[in-house]
């Protein structure tokens, strides 16, 4: 399992390693992206067997949750770190979600390849 574990900062939030642990796909950047200025958040979805789970920050949230909780903190800026594992479904229903709550910035967070070869 591959979380970033190079311990970089990833903005006010926290650092990476803080983070649920999660397989995330492969990319080019293995940092935590900070986003734009503003009120954002860590949304972390991790497949749990036949389940999805969902983190804001290190936090445990029930997806039936995450409206009002986003809507309630105000949040502009989300970065999202998604399990490998799931569906593609899952990943529009976040985003509809954003769109819903009108969270107008959206980082997708992934690991960068160099990290993935040492798994």
């Amino acid at each position: 399992m591959n979380t970033n574990k190079e311990g970089k900062r990833g903005g006010a939030e926290g650092r990476e390693e803080d983070l649920p642990k999660i397989d995330l796909p492969k990319g080019s950047q293995g940092t935590l992206p900070a986003g734009r200025a503003g009120n954002r958040v860590t949304l972390s979805v991790r497949k749990a067997g036949e389940s999805v789970q969902y983190f804001i920050e290190n936090r445990p949230v029930r997806y039936e949750e995450l409206v009002s909780t986003l809507q309630s903190r105000r949040i502009s800026s989300l970065r999202v770190r998604f399990d490998e594992r799931l569906l593609y479904r899952d990943y529009v229903r976040i985003l509809n979600l954003c769109k819903e709550v009108g969270i107008s910035e959206i980082i997708n967070v992934y690991t960068s390849r160099k990290q993935r070869r040492g798994r």
